[in-house]
């Protein structure tokens, strides 16, 4: 059987993206990536987790295409309320926090490529931010 003209047994598993909340215009399972996500217009995000989590930190390659800024997101309580650590088009690597509009924490001079593979690495513990890349 067929769907979307893709046979079945080929088809990936795609269940496990309804554990994340989704406010981006773009994250479809076409891509070899399993978080290729893009916004057209302001901040775009995923998010998961609940919250009891306290003290963790979240890691990932990414590959900036075309942005004004993007990275990882912790401690995230709505589209309007959560601590990042972002690359930027002006070539800037900041930890931010966003709660009634953008708060930069600190802020490096930080030379982005664009289509360059960058690990970056977010860590919360108790009051404290801790940001790697």
């Amino acid at each position: 059987m067929l769907e979307r003209g893709i046979p079945l047994k080929e088809k990936p598993a795609e269940m496990w993206r309804n554990n994340w909340v989704k406010a981006v215009d773009q994250w479809e399972p076409m891509w070899k990536e399993a978080f290729r996500i893009s916004n057209n217009n302001g901040r775009g995000i995923i998010i998961t987790g609940t919250p009891d989590w306290k003290n963790y930190s979240v890691s990932s390659k990414v590959i900036f295409e075309l942005v004004k800024s993007g990275g990882l997101a912790a401690r995230v309580q709505g589209l309007e309320r959560y601590y990042a650590l972002e690359l930027t088009q002006d070539n800037k690597c900041r930890l931010i926090k966003m709660l009634d509009g953008i708060s930069a924490l600190k802020e490096i001079d930080y030379n982005i490529e664009f289509q360059k593979e960058y690990h970056l690495s977010l860590k919360v513990n108790g009051n404290y931010l801790y940001g790697y890349i």
